[in-house]
């Protein structure tokens, strides 16, 4: 078995994979180079896959979120359609984005894993940016129409 990674550095604007090799025993190496060839393509493929707009700050929020996702076996498509600049502040967009994806991925926990997905869209029109992110709940689960709620106590 071997494990890839990716690291937060790059070399040329390219992310930096590494893997190592445990418990290599009983696998020929010609097993284990078609193995690791299909893991690097996998993970180059969805590195190269997350440039999902011009705005490179909502790109990084989306890249972790979809990362932690994942590692949680939730699926996240997204379609957005951000400029490079956007009328809001650094830390608002990231506030923003991070809650909806936080409370999203929480939601998605509390169902069977075939029904945890989430969808993310953004855009700008009118000069006003326009978040959704949508995702399964719990038949249980009351959601307010007026005020504000929170599970979370704060």
């Amino acid at each position: 078995m071997f494990h890839i990674k990716t690291l937060d550095s790059q070399i040329n604007s390219r992310p930096v994979i590494y893997f190592t090799f445990k418990n290599c025993k009983g696998n020929s190496s010609e097993e284990l180079t078609v193995q690791l060839k299909q893991a690097l393509l996998e993970e180059y493929s969805r590195l190269c896959s997350m440039e999902l707009c011009e705005n490179t700050l909502i790109d990084a929020v989306i890249f972790s979120k979809k990362t932690r996702a994942d590692a949680f076996g939730i699926h996240m498509s997204c379609a957005l359609a951000l400029p490079e600049r956007i009328a809001v502040s650094p830390v608002d967009l990231i506030s923003v984005f991070a809650n909806l994806l936080d409370n999203a991925i929480e939601g998605s926990l509390l169902m069977p894993p075939e029904k945890r997905m989430i969808l993310v869209s953004a855009a700008v029109k009118a000069d006003c940016l326009i978040v959704t992110v949508a995702n399964h709940k719990p038949a249980s689960l009351h959601v307010r129409t007026e005020g504000m709620a929170s599970s979370k106590g704060e």
